[in-house]
């Protein structure tokens, strides 16, 4: 079982590298030697904070959640498909939490544990490489919150996503997502640059996303639309990489500088068709 399960997130985490945000993770170093870093260094969490994101506004969405489900440092949180592990570096180090950071990429996970010890934060972020559709690592009922940034639209299974969530959770607890959803119908391009730019296969409507959080027994108490705001967040994004590119190739390459680019103008052309949107939810296990 332990091979079978191991070979599924293989090969989970081989496809989701179609995603050029995910190559040459280890870059995050570059920018950090930029800064005068050396690779042993410990690290202030701010100055990782520039560039261990991988969602939209940075720090002030992590803010935004943490005020949205007043998380104190007595809250135990999942936070599920972590990446570098940004956001949860920066729940811990601003509230005090214990967070669980669960990410499916083994090189994103192995460099987010070496961050979060040169940060000092161990003690407080615990790292586990796993598809928490099957993971065997957690005890239920254990968290009182779950949050994830634009991560569940990798997830084809939101029923068994959701339900997963809900066993997880605390009674009473609340679950913070920021992802993507239909607005319209999607066209066959939109939905071929969606699977091979995005690593998304399938994009539900506000309505059946919604349902399908209240079938798993998570009611939603705050839906934020924010379609706008991140359509023209990823515009500008394609131009400030251009801008800088000339400082971005001389601390990278010019093959990192190509695949991020490309990545921006697929997520901006995907923005700018008006059937994709962007959301903020807040739901609570009933």
């Amino acid at each position: 079982m332990a091979n079978s399960t191991g070979h599924h997130r293989q090969n989970e985490s081989q496809e989701i590298k179609t995603m050029q945000l995910y190559s040459e993770v280890d870059r995050i170093y570059n920018d950090l030697e930029e800064m005068g870093y050396a690779r042993a260094d410990q690290l202030n969490v701010e100055d990782v904070s520039k560039f261990d994101h991988y969602h939209y506004y940075g720090t002030d969405a992590i803010d935004e959640a943490i005020a949205k489900l007043n998380i104190t440092s007595e809250s135990s949180v999942l936070d599920i498909g972590s990446g570098l592990g940004g956001t949860s570096r920066y729940l811990a180090h601003k509230t005090g939490c214990h967070v669980t950071a669960v990410e499916l990429q083994s090189d994103l996970n192995d460099v987010a544990r070496d961050l979060t010890i040169r940060c000092g934060l161990a003690p407080r972020v615990r790292h586990i490489c796993a598809n928490i559709l099957d993971d065997q690592h957690l005890n239920l009922g254990q968290f009182d919150f779950v949050v994830s940034w634009l991560v569940y639209l990798h997830i084809d299974d939101k029923d068994k996503l959701f339900a997963t969530c809900y066993k997880h959770l605390k009674p009473a607890g609340k679950m913070y997502i920021e992802d993507l959803f239909s607005l319209a119908e999607l066209s066959p391009n939109e939905m071929e640059l969606l699977r091979n730019a995005i690593s998304c296969r399938m994009l539900p409507s506000g309505d059946v996303y919604r349902e399908t959080l209240k079938k798993a027994g998570l009611e939603v108490v705050e839906w934020s639309d924010v379609t706008a705001s991140w359509t023209h967040h990823c515009h500008e994004r394609v131009g400030l990489h251009k801008a800088n590119k000339e400082k971005y190739v001389r601390t990278h390459t010019l093959t990192s500088y190509a695949a991020l680019d490309h990545f921006y103008n697929a997520v901006d052309k995907l923005f700018s068709g008006g059937n994709v949107g962007g959301c903020k939810i807040v739901a609570t296990k009933v």
